[in-house]
């Protein structure tokens, strides 16, 4: 028997062991007032290149990181500082990028909301693509109306595989891998370890239950793995409330995990 792990996102395969990674970027950038308009900037006075970032600041605790990220990389554009990117030192059209943040409250109808206040101003008319947000409920939002203005969105967190489709997304584009991909390459991973099956832990909720349903799919039919699903209920953000009979479920499911074998 083995109780070894991978964490993929908010779910639980119990087969193999994991790891986590975390970038971060810094450079210098004035906190006092935005990173634009700087006469000493060889970007001042240039043509406007409006991006706006919408996201869940009062609901996501990583979301400031985003932000701050955000800052850094237009303070190094808008100076053309390659420090960091070196594709910075590529850049020959003369603009300067400017943001304008929007809380999304992490839903969809929060989503709604912002992006129609951001595309009824003037900031509309100067707008060429959209940063963000981190859900893909909230990216799927987003999309449907940026979508009828032909403005392009980017998110760096939205993972669900229906994103990928052009027809109902055609706007749509994120720099992060699909849940589906993600999921299939963890399933080889786990069968080429020489495992049989995968006991597969997940909270009841659309995004665990979307990524335990795109690794059965691939364990399943692409590398004839046996998966055995273990739903957790989902107590947390927007979950149910904490009880004496989800507590005793949790304890059910981890009770048959530990009963199982790996192989």
């Amino acid at each position: 028997m083995c109780f070894v792990r991978v964490h993929v996102g908010a779910f639980v395969v119990v087969v193999a062991s994991g790891f986590t990674t975390a970038a971060a970027a810094a450079g210098e950038w004035k906190a006092a007032y935005p990173p634009w308009g700087e006469p000493a900037a060889p970007t001042f006075g240039a043509p406007e290149l409006w991006i706006p970032l919408i996201g869940p600041f009062t609901r996501h605790g990583c979301f400031p990181s985003r932000y701050m990220s955000m800052r850094i990389a237009v303070s190094h554009i808008n100076r053309r500082d390659s420090t960091f990117c070196p594709a910075i030192a590529q850049v020959s059209s003369n603009f300067e990028i400017r943001y304008e943040l929007a809380d999304t409250s992490a839903n969809g109808i929060g989503t709604a909301s912002v992006l129609m206040k951001l595309l009824g101003n003037e900031t509309k008319k100067k707008t060429k693509a959209v940063l963000g947000p981190n859900s893909s409920g909230s990216a799927k939002a987003a999309s449907q109306i940026l979508s009828v203005f032909g403005i392009p969105q980017i998110s760096w967190a939205a993972t669900s595989a229906d994103l990928s489709n052009k027809a109902s997304y055609p706007y749509f584009f994120r720099s992060v891998s699909p849940d589906s991909l993600v999921m299939r390459v963890l399933a080889g991973f786990v069968a080429d370890m020489g495992f049989k099956k995968a006991n597969v832990l997940y909270f009841d909720a659309d995004f665990q239950s979307g990524q335990a349903e795109d690794f059965r799919l691939a364990a399943e039919n692409v590398y004839n793995l046996l998966t055995i699903p273990y739903k957790l209920p989902n107590s947390g953000a927007g979950g149910a409330p904490v009880s004496v009979s989800n507590l005793v479920q949790v304890k059910k499911s981890l009770t048959a995990v530990r009963s199982g074998s790996c192989r």
